[in-house]
């Protein structure tokens, strides 16, 4: 799910700041208008809360609310875990060695 993307889970729990995800909609519920998650959350390299919104999508409004309140679930307990954005440190990406004069086959390749 989009939703956890760039957040990272802290090895030993802190309790990070946050403000608690809450649905942003038109008073008269207008499906022409956009809906969203609105919420905020600590970023390591800013040293401060980064507001964030996720833009909820459907086609009905019960469509709508229900993708809301899963959505509003999920980001409370990540919060509530100590989940935060931007780390200080980067963790450094896996590097496989490949031999890339070894010659095989097709079926090798495909295997």
């Amino acid at each position: 799910m989009l939703i956890k993307q760039g957040l990272v889970h802290p090895k030993k729990p802190k309790n990070y700041p946050y403000k608690e995800p809450f649905l942003s909609k038109p008073i008269d519920n207008n499906l022409t208008k956009q809906w969203v998650v609105d919420y905020s959350i600590w970023s390591e390299q800013r040293e401060k809360l980064v507001r964030k919104r996720v833009v909820i999508k459907g086609a009905t409004i019960a469509a709508r609310l229900k993708d809301a309140e899963a959505v509003i679930s999920l980001l409370l307990s990540e919060l509530k875990a100590g989940s935060y954005i931007e780390p200080l440190e980067q963790p450094e990406p896996s590097t496989a060695k490949v031999d890339l004069k070894q010659e095989i086959g097709c079926k090798e390749a495909i295997d």
